[in-house]
Formats: C-alpha cells, structure tokens, sequence
C-alpha cells in the first residue's frame, strides 16, 4: 500500500502491503488509524464475502481487528 508523510507531503511511499488482499471494502481513518473492512474476494467469478478486519498503525503496522458478524 502507498502512504503520504502529511507532515512532509513530497511525495507517496510504499509501505507493508494488506495482510490479505480484496476489493470492495470499506475504510475509515479514525484515531491516527486506518480500517480496512470487510470486502470481497474473486470479484468477476464466484464472489465471496469477506469478513476480515485489519487496522493500519503508522508505528506498529497491520492489525487484526475483530471479525465481522
């Protein structure tokens, strides 16, 4: 995934990329923090829900959040 430095804005740089890939998914920055939510996999054939939750933390990296229902 990409990441802007907002205290310097010259430009994006890779970071550790989602622990599990998907499309489809809702996010949110709350708290210094981003969501990722949800989602779907195999988008074109057989699409399958995704109830995974990870949480991006500009220190400590990729978070397992809880599940959804």
């Amino acid at each position: 995934h990409w990441v802007l430095d907002l205290d310097n804005p010259v430009g994006w740089s890779t970071s550790t990329p989602l622990p599990v890939a998907r499309n489809h998914f809702g996010c949110i920055g709350v708290g210094g923090r981003g969501y990722v939510i949800g989602g779907q996999n195999h988008h074109d054939v057989l699409p399958l829900e995704v109830t995974l939750v990870h949480v991006w933390d500009p220190v400590l990296g990729w978070l397992d959040g809880a599940p959804l229902p």
